[in-house]
């Protein structure tokens, strides 16, 4: 419920005040824009509600995360890109609406911005579908340093509890408070959000915010945690940008996987000559093609077991080879004086 989306787009014929807003713009502006040249809107970025990951923004996150949105880029798909770069926000206000409670029973809290974009024939089909309530989803990228559970207060990044999330302990439901926020990255147009209702892509850390941290950017080494970033981003059906790290690691694992396919493949051509062997003297009736079209489409486990089985029929068959390797102990037995020449 991080409820992100286009509230209110501005004319020029809007009862708010363009001048002041003009002026907070061309403080951003290399010059001074004019009315008939940019294009305003409103919306909100983020709130105090529960969300379906169960976890929420304090108050006091939306207030540090007030100043962090002012002159943040909006892009598309949260894919950073300098030709995704659509509009930029100028002002921002922690907005307290006392006729709503949230799930846990607070007052409900917003954070609104205003953002600008320049008239132009790029961006006029864009206007058009803001004006018709066609683009109206927001999400945002941002970095908390904590997630404290509602329960007992600790920090599941740190110290985490054994308070589950979505759980309810003693008539009251588990949560995780967003606090702490270490930066603001940038919002953007999403056509199907990642939370109910729009969707805030969050990342728990406090490393610099240089290094393009959002939802589905994978930036650990880890292959378990890649590979399950890469099924969070296909159950989403987002695109999923991974890190230079993750790339190294992704790398070195993949490469050890070939080497580990090669050995493994030797080793079943191998137990597919052994198994072969065995069933050409145990299942003599059989001809050379019907081993073969047999044992050709037999998985590791269904050929080790057939071997077991092979192998358990031959010794019961007392099958030997026609010439016993000679030693000192059985040179002379009497088993061998037929192949004495």
């Amino acid at each position: 419920m991080k409820l992100a989306q286009i509230s209110k787009s501005l004319s020029k014929t809007d009862s708010e005040n363009i001048n002041q807003n003009l002026e907070l713009i061309n403080k951003l502006s290399r010059r001074p824009l004019s009315q008939n040249e940019v294009y305003i809107f409103s919306m909100i970025l983020c709130d105090n509600e529960i969300d379906r990951d169960f976890e929420k923004f304090s108050d006091q996150s939306l207030e540090t995360l007030k100043s962090m949105f002012l002159g943040k880029t909006g892009i598309f798909d949260h894919i950073p890109t300098g030709s995704n770069q659509t509009a930029r926000i100028f002002f921002t206000d922690v907005i307290t609406d006392n006729s709503k409670k949230t799930a846990d029973n607070k007052p409900y809290k917003y954070l609104l911005a205003k953002a600008y974009m320049v008239r132009s024939e790029k961006n006029k089909d864009l206007i058009l579908e803001i004006d018709a309530g066609i683009k109206k989803e927001i999400s945002v990228g941002c970095c908390v340093k904590s997630k404290l559970c509602s329960i007992c207060g600790s920090d599941h990044k740190t110290t985490p509890c054994s308070h589950i999330p979505g759980q309810v302990y003693n008539n009251q439901s588990c949560f995780l408070i967003l606090s702490e926020p270490s930066d603001a990255y940038e919002w953007s147009f999403v056509a199907v959000p990642a939370q109910v209702n729009a969707g805030v892509i969050k990342n728990y850390n406090n490393k610099s915010p240089n290094s393009n941290i959002f939802n589905f950017i994978i930036n650990s080494t880890n292959i378990s945690e890649i590979k399950k970033s890469f099924d969070i981003s296909l159950e989403n059906q987002k695109a999923c940008l991974i890190s230079q790290p993750a790339i190294k690691s992704l790398t070195k694992y993949i490469f050890d996987l070939e080497k580990d396919s090669l050995a493994a493949k030797d080793f079943i051509l191998d137990l597919k000559n052994q198994v072969y062997k065995l069933m050409s003297v145990t299942q003599p009736f059989l001809s050379q093609e019907s081993i073969n079209n047999i044992i050709k489409n037999l998985s590791y486990q269904e050929l080790k077991s057939l071997k077991s089985n092979l192998s358990s029929k031959s010794e019961f068959l007392n099958i030997k080879p026609q010439l016993t390797p000679l030693t000192p102990n059985n040179f002379d037995q009497e088993e061998n004086t037929m192949f004495k020449i």
